[in-house]
């Protein structure tokens, strides 16, 4: 990707021609010098730091409230080239979630895919951390936080996602650096459920009622295999509880019918004994009683005492006659209940006999309800105990792919060491420029410690330290990543003049020279803002020739001395850091 042109809608806006190779100065001015340098913290300078902020918003960057909010109506235009081919992309503030390519309006996510696909090398297996947005600000730094190390920008959330996108456009294999990752981020994972399986109340509670698992378990199967049983021998009667009716209701007749029998009996003891009792009066005492009634009444008025024998004699034979009649009867009624009550004893027995070995379907349910019961805690056990033993089976085969990892990045390192010096050499010939007796390069070492980043990476510079030595290594950074091509269709790096403020004149004139020479012989771009003073302090180290060139990579010149000299051309302030 080469820069090209920016434009806006407004004709106030300042049109940006870059040069095509080379150095590129976007050059601010002001014209009252008593106010500091770096006004990159807000928009209301000359509009440096806006620049780099409207390129990444014509390349797809989040939406960006402030435009929303101040630059009502504006629509931004890149011309830029990825290889030989031409693209254009316009972006408005009010509909940011579109962006025309080419006359093509896209979504910004259609958007950035497109142009990952055109300007970076992405690997077929993976590297689901490697995107256009977050590897555009390592050509393209756009806060302040992007400047403190080379190896990190504003998009970079973890190590492991430092190390990866690096390492990529370094051409360094990056499956190793991804592969530690995921395998100790499921590790992690591992170690924490096991954790709360094993420790969470809410979970042992559901699983194993808080008690030992495999007793439970065992236990659990004792009472299925009892269950199952009973079940297996269960024969169910859908007429149950009819046939159980009728059974109740003969065992209550066959009771009234007992107690009937009952009755009849000691009543027909009670005739046998009235028959076998003997009620005859001795004639002494009926001739005793008589003669005491011939003294109490007149003889004519009492009956001859053979015609009361004779009376006497016929009301005993009429009793004894009665009572056998009576007997009799009872019998009969007896024999008669006696009948019943077998034939109601048949019919109780065989409906009883029915029912002994049948259950009522409900029953059946019931039991089978049980039985369901617990295989249901057994199978939550044996899941507790299955998950258990799952998660330390992984978390074992984990360590061992993890010890063969690090067997495998050592030889990796051993394998590619002389190719891999000689990538990285870029970096080191360029702090060689500004520290020539200083040791510089780039270091990657294997880290075998408990964690998720495969590599010790590091940038470094063993100088004395100042506040430049940070800005020249990430400079030297950021052109070896740009010069190396690895991985990327990248042409330019763009740097805001806050990377020059602590840097010495000596040094930031050799950072302009090594800038303008090395992306014109390798036809790539370096563009930068830069304040005139920062310019002006290299007078004493460049020749006028060498300062006058430098001054001819002037793209555009901003002032401070009214709207019209800034890059909108208006006045409009906007914080938006």
């Amino acid at each position: 990707m080469r820069l090209i042109e920016l434009t806006s809608n407004k004709t106030s806006f300042k049109t940006v021609k870059f040069n095509r190779t080379g150095i590129s100065l976007v050059i601010g001015s002001r014209k009252d010098q008593s106010h500091g340098e770096d006004d990159s913290r807000s928009y209301n300078g000359v509009g440096k730091s806006l620049l780099i902020e409207i390129i990444h918003f014509c390349l797809g960057s989040s939406a960006n409230a402030s435009f929303r909010q101040h630059l009502p109506d504006w629509e931004f235009t890149l011309r830029f080239e990825v290889g030989k081919k031409p693209y254009t992309a316009s972006r408005s503030t009010d509909k940011q979630g579109n962006i025309t390519l080419n006359g093509e309006t896209l979504k910004l996510k259609a958007f950035n895919e497109l142009l990952g696909k055109l300007c970076f090398h992405f690997p077929d297996w993976g590297g689901s951390q490697l995107s256009f947005r977050s590897l555009l600000p390592r050509f393209i730094r756009r806060s302040k936080a992007d400047y403190n190390d080379p190896k990190i920008t504003s998009s970079d959330r973890e190590p492991y996602t430092i190390l990866l996108r690096n390492l990529f456009l370094l051409g360094i294999d990056i499956s190793l650096v991804e592969t530690k990752y995921l395998l100790r981020t499921r590790q992690s994972e591992l170690e924490l459920f096991e954790r709360n399986f094993k420790n969470d109340p809410f979970i042992r509670e559901y699983y194993t009622g808080n008690k030992d698992a495999s007793l439970q378990a065992k236990h659990l199967e004792e009472q299925i295999a009892r269950f199952e049983g009973d079940l297996a021998q269960f024969a169910v009667a859908e007429d149950y509880y009819q046939i159980e009716k009728e059974a109740n209701d003969l065992t209550a007749r066959l009771r009234l019918l007992k107690n009937k029998k009952a009755v009849v009996e000691n009543a027909l003891s009670n005739v046998q004994k009235s028959l076998e009792t003997r009620s005859d009066i001795p004639r002494e005492k009926i001739l005793a009683v008589y003669g005491e009634l011939e003294r109490a009444f007149r003889a004519e008025t009492l009956k001859h005492l053979q015609e009361v024998e004779a009376f006497h004699s016929q009301l005993l034979t009429n009793r004894i006659a009665r009572l056998g009649q009576e007997r009799m009867k009872l019998e009969t009624e007896r024999k008669t209940l006696e009948s019943e009550i077998y034939q109601l004893n048949q019919s109780v027995d065989a409906k009883l006999g029915y029912l002994a070995d049948k259950r009522a379907l409900d029953q059946y349910a019931a039991v089978s309800a049980q039985l369901s019961d617990l295989r249901a805690k057994l199978h939550k056990l044996q899941d507790y105990q299955h998950l258990l033993h799952k998660s330390r089976e992984d978390a074992a085969s984990i360590r061992i792919k993890l010890a063969e990892e690090n067997i495998k990045t050592n030889a990796y390192l051993d394998e590619t060491s002389n190719e891999r010096e000689l990538r990285l050499e870029a970096f080191s010939s360029l702090a060689k420029r500004f520290y020539p007796d200083a040791p510089a390069g780039i270091t990657l070492q294997n880290n075998l410690g408990d964690n998720k980043t495969r590599y010790d990476f590091d940038v470094r510079i063993e100088a004395d330290g100042s506040d430049g030595i940070n800005a020249v290594k990430l400079f030297c950074y950021d052109l070896a990543v740009l010069t190396s091509q690895q991985n990327h269709e990248i042409a330019f790096v763009f740097h805001d003049s806050r990377l020059f403020s602590d840097i010495d004149p000596r040094q930031r004139a050799v950072l302009f020279q090594t800038a303008n020479s090395l992306s014109s012989h390798e036809g790539l771009q370096y563009i930068a803002t830069v304040n005139q003073d920062q310019l002006d302090a290299l007078q004493t180290d460049l020749s006028p020739k060498e300062f006058d060139e430098l001054l001819g990579r002037t793209v555009l010149r901003l002032q401070d001395d009214g709207p019209e000299s800034k890059l909108l051309g208006v006045q409009v302030d906007m914080h938006y850091q």
